[in-house]
């Protein structure tokens, strides 16, 4: 009886401790390691509880069709051409963003697109050059009285005030150029594809990627000039503000759309920095997965058990070297992705601040703005989504590592409190055995064990203790100094328990 005790004891505190450090250490902790290790026949099992082993759901490549062209067959390898783009990534960047502006509540004529009008652009432009030129001056003035240190502090928060509204200006300014040339590059854009097709001294080859080269510039165009559309709202916002002739609720409405646009500038700038990245290394990229498809072929028919040794040591070090090739690119995304919930993070904090500091000086501005960001969130250093409760929406790697790492936990409290033994030694005994599968020894399956771990055939300390949790299940061990000997006693003396106790005494 002590020996038991004192072996669920031991086991509690092995899982629990391990339990633990993942939760002190989730940051660093995830089971896409061992799990992508696996080896033997339960080794496709365990590669699909990870969260795209291979890249193909983050990595998406497109070869397009190459035609013939003035009179040549044109022979193209597939990855010259070759287009790489990630559109679960970019799903996930602007879901993030749509998430963050739905905080902020509407703004009244939110996703108006305002037409392209050239001489209402100029006109524009001319009455901020006009409006910049007097504000210029009076800053250049309390600068020079700042300098000297004769202005009091009316002034210094005069010129900050003029900072604002400068940079505002000249942004508005830019904003009103790059519209003109962009709209003026949408038109010239069919020139441009005729003149890449009619150009005999190019070869095809070279045609076809200038082709692909402008239809993604035009895309990104599109986009920006879209955006640039949208942005006529904040404008027309914002010259009443400065006019002095905004409504509070426009007030309200300005800081919010400003703030709105401001997610989709930077989730925008993500996604270009992104796709460019992408078209460096699209050949590489192209490349790695034709040697992945080529090297998956080759093993249709050849089960893992099956073959020389040679034949196993080549298919275990290809299957790593392509791991490796594709894990810099895949770091890269997650980099990128990481960045920008920093960046949009950081952000928030200051909107905030300038929220708070509204409120106590009763300002119009943003007083009336939501805040960004929880208590929790603030002290967690990130964004957290509302549905993070949701298992549904994690990735499947999020999913293992938050299973292992909680099953371990209450098993561990369970094992070493006695409570729900027989429960706990079952839900432990399955854990051990999916270990044990991960890991299997035996001769056949490669690779062997390193030395170091000695030498088993199936039968390894995690076999050993999968044993011992089973022993610990079929005895009720919790009985003995455990809390399942209160349980117990408390189900003995229930009136139902009671009464059939007594008929079978009587029965004997």
């Amino acid at each position: 009886m002590i020996a038991l005790v004192l072996l669920r004891l031991s086991i509690g505190c092995h899982f629990l401790y391990e339990g633990i450090w993942k939760i002190e250490n989730a940051d660093k902790f995830t089971a896409d390691p061992f799990l992508s290790e696996a080896k033997g026949i339960a080794a496709p099992l365990f590669y699909a509880m990870l969260d795209d082993l291979d890249g193909r759901e983050r990595l998406v490549v497109s070869y397009p069709e190459v035609t013939p062209a003035d009179g040549e067959t044109a022979v193209v390898q597939q990855t010259d051409l070759a287009t790489v783009t990630s559109p679960r990534t970019v799903d996930t960047w602007r879901a993030f963003g749509e998430m963050l502006k739905g905080r902020m509540g509407p703004v009244k004529d939110e996703n108006v697109v305002t037409p392209y009008d050239k001489e209402k652009l100029d006109a524009e432009k001319t009455a901020l050059t006009d409006m910049q030129k007097p504000l210029v001056e009076e800053q250049k003035a309390l600068r020079d009285a700042i300098a000297k240190g004769t202005a009091d502090e009316k002034s210094v928060a005069r010129e900050a005030e003029l900072t604002v509204k400068l940079v505002k200006i000249a942004s508005r300014i830019s904003l009103i150029n790059e519209y003109h040339a962009l709209v003026a590059e949408q038109g010239s854009a069919a020139e441009s594809q005729a003149a890449i097709r009619n150009n005999k001294e190019l070869p095809p080859k070279a045609k076809q990627q200038a082709e692909l080269v402008l239809l993604q510039r035009m895309k990104w165009v599109d986009q920006r000039v879209e955006w640039l559309s949208r942005q006529q709202r904040l404008a027309d916002l914002q010259q009443l503000i400065m006019n002095g002739k905004a409504t509070p609720e426009e007030l309200r409405d300005a800081t919010v759309l400003e703030r709105k646009q401001w997610v989709d500038l930077v989730v925008a700038s993500y996604e270009q920095a992104l796709q460019d990245y992408l078209d460096i290394n699209s050949q590489e990229i192209a490349a790695h997965f034709i040697n992945l498809d080529k090297f998956e072929k080759s093993l249709r028919g050849m089960p893992g058990t099956v073959g020389t040794d040679f034949e196993k040591k080549r298919e275990w070090d290809k299957k790593g070297e392509l791991r490796e090739v594709i894990a810099p690119w895949i770091k890269e995304i997650e980099t990128q992705t990481n960045s920008l919930k920093a960046t949009c993070f950081s952000q928030c904090k200051v909107w905030d601040a300038q929220t708070e500091i509204a409120v106590k000086d009763g300002s119009l501005k943003v007083a009336s703005v939501k805040p960004m960001l929880t208590p929790s969130e603030v002290s967690a250093g990130k964004v957290i989504p509302g549905n993070w409760w949701n298992p549904l929406t994690w990735t499947r790697s999020e999913q293992m590592s938050f299973m292992v790492t909680w099953m371990l936990t209450l098993i561990g409290i369970a094992l070493f409190f006695g409570c729900c033994t027989r429960l706990a030694s079952i839900g432990g005994a399955i854990f051990m055995l999916m270990i044990v599968l991960t890991q299997l020894q035996w001769p056949a399956w490669y690779p062997p064990s390193p030395a170091v771990v000695g030498h088993a055939m199936i039968i390894n300390k995690d076999f050993i203790e999968m044993m011992a949790l089973i022993v610990l299940a079929t005895v009720g061990a919790g009985r003995w100094g455990g809390v399942d000997s209160v349980l117990w006693t408390l189900w003995k003396m229930l009136p139902c328990n009671r009464a059939k106790a007594a008929e079978t005494k009587a029965a004997e």
